[in-house]
């Protein structure tokens, strides 16, 4: 049409709308969910977070599926869990046994070191993913491409703004982004620019104490 919209996103509707399956299962069964933490309501083990060997590195898994659950017992050595018959082989049984499904596992990733099982786990095709810290997080390629630094290098602030392809930007170009300012850096340049004041008279100011 050539002519614009305005679009209403309500922090309340926003909300809401990000229930989804918690909010499925109540208005279809009636269903008030209790606190799960990370985990997933309706499949398991997903969201979980796991501690491993490594004191303080844990993982998280996106087990979405019975035969995706059968190849993480067989990384980990636990076959039993997922046969025929067992109380975890299908996921409404797993989601039933949620308590003794997660300190099973637990166990389990406790005998291995993260990047170890985050390798095996990878090669057998099963979502899962490390639990970084700020300082873990920013040692990835993708999240340094979001820090913006002055000139020496120093970090100053972190890129916000999204664009489609971030951090590449528009048609693979990043817009060029300053540092966020220092408190009354710019003052001269917003009092001469927008209200026409002179340099004698920004000096006259600063003599007063009224800028810096």
């Amino acid at each position: 049409t050539g002519k614009g919209g305005v679009v209403n996103a309500s922090l309340m509707g926003s909300a809401v709308t990000a229930l989804v399956n918690q909010a499925t299962a109540y208005l279809i069964g009636g269903h008030v969910p209790q606190r799960l933490g990370s985990d997933h309501p309706t499949i398991a083990p997903y969201g979980t977070v796991f501690d491993t060997r490594d004191a303080g590195k844990q993982v998280t898994l996106g087990v979405g599926s019975d035969a995706q659950f059968r190849s993480l017992c067989a990384v980990i050595g636990r076959d039993a869990m997922a046969a025929e018959g067992s109380k975890f082989a299908r996921n409404p049984d797993r989601c039933a046994n949620r308590r003794e499904l997660n300190e099973t596992l637990s166990a389990a990733f406790r005998e291995w070191d993260r990047d170890e099982l985050l390798k095996a786990l990878a090669a057998a095709k099963i979502p899962s993913g490390a639990v970084n810290d700020m300082a873990d997080a920013f040692k990835q390629p993708r999240a340094e491409e979001l820090v913006i630094r002055d000139g020496e290098g120093q970090a100053v602030g972190l890129r916000q703004i999204s664009f489609k392809g971030c951090p590449e930007g528009v048609d693979g170009q990043a817009p060029p982004l300053s540092p966020p300012p220092h408190f009354g850096e710019h003052t001269r340049e917003v009092l001469g620019e927008l209200l026409g004041l002179d340099a004698v008279r920004l000096d006259e100011l600063a003599t007063k104490g009224v800028i810096g």
